[in-house]
């Protein structure tokens, strides 16, 4: 992993071990699992590499979309 993306990624690792803690301490309350979620997908991307990138806009995203349209 690039150095450049260390920064980032603690303080991504830091926001998810706080609201997972706070949801797990809380219960699921809306904005603490929101913000969970997003952190969490935040780190996904920034971890994946170019192909797995593509991979997720051309395979997943689109077979998710044609879920919901049927």
């Amino acid at each position: 992993m690039s150095s450049a993306y260390t920064p980032k990624v603690a303080s991504l690792l830091e926001v998810i071990a706080f609201n997972g803690n706070a949801l797990s301490e809380n219960g699921a309350n809306d904005p603490t699992r929101r913000t969970l979620l997003a952190a969490v997908r935040t780190l996904t991307r920034a971890l994946e590499t170019p192909v797995e990138s593509i991979t997720r806009i051309a395979w997943a995203e689109v077979c998710i979309l044609v879920y919901f349209i049927q």
